[in-house]
């Protein structure tokens, strides 16, 4: 009997010392994740941001300033199978935008930001996303196990009622 609960007692400690080190190692991954599209974000964020303003001020439209920086507006049936099976479906009254990859894709529509960002968790929850806290107002990270996608971040922004979320999508 001794031997059984000494038995016992070993596993469990290795159980939790497995437990300890998968938490740690993913704890370790998405700081990771999220330090590095950080400061890559900021070197893009501006160089995008210079970019489309010099198009408008050249007189030309939002439409053409963001194509000049790879985002082109994308219809209900331009957009990737993998994307609705993996992402989301696009709703009524979404305005979309993406890179050719659709790596980068742009979410705008006129209901608010509340709106919009339970309409997209809702998606992610629904294709198996797990949301892991960024800390920082107005972005979302997700992360899940099975798929092509694995990573995604999702700013969130509004504009005289106008909402527009950004999504950051990491396809194996």
């Amino acid at each position: 009997m001794e031997e059984e609960l000494e038995a016992l007692s070993v596993q469990r400690r290795r159980a939790g010392n497995a437990a300890v080190v998968v938490a740690v190692l993913a704890a370790a991954l998405t700081g990771a994740c999220m330090v590095g599209s950080e400061a890559a974000a900021g070197e893009r964020r501006g160089a995008l941001a210079g970019t489309v303003w010099e198009a408008m001020q050249q007189g030309g439209t939002a439409a053409e300033a963001l194509a000049s920086v790879g985002l082109a507006e994308a219809a209900p049936d331009q957009v990737p199978d993998w994307f609705v099976q993996e992402v989301a479906a696009l709703q009524d009254g979404w305005a979309v935008r993406a890179t050719e990859a659709w790596d980068v894709v742009d979410i705008a529509c006129s209901s608010g930001t509340a709106t919009l960002r339970a309409g997209i968790e809702e998606q992610l929850t629904a294709r198996g996303w797990v949301q892991c806290p960024t800390g920082a107002d107005g972005q979302d990270t997700y992360m899940k196990d099975e798929g092509g996608c694995t990573w995604m971040m999702v700013a969130y922004s509004e504009t005289s009622g106008a909402a527009d979320a950004v999504l950051r999508i990491l396809r194996a």
